[in-house]
């Protein structure tokens, strides 16, 4: 719970475009991080790039 509070802090301090991602055992990112969750995190990353820098909707 520490983690997430303090994640939510730096995202919301941040003033540039972002995307907030939270990783619950529901989407299947159980394991603490990217890591262990690689298949959702490169997924994520690939969205987000074709969202900003590609500029796909």
């Amino acid at each position: 719970m520490m983690i997430r509070w303090r994640t939510k802090k730096v995202y919301d301090a941040l003033k540039c475009p972002k995307k907030y991602a939270l990783c619950t055992a529901e989407i299947g990112a159980e394991n603490h991080c990217q890591v262990a969750a690689l298949s959702l995190s490169n997924q994520r990353i690939f969205d987000w790039l074709d969202e900003v820098v590609f500029k796909k909707p």
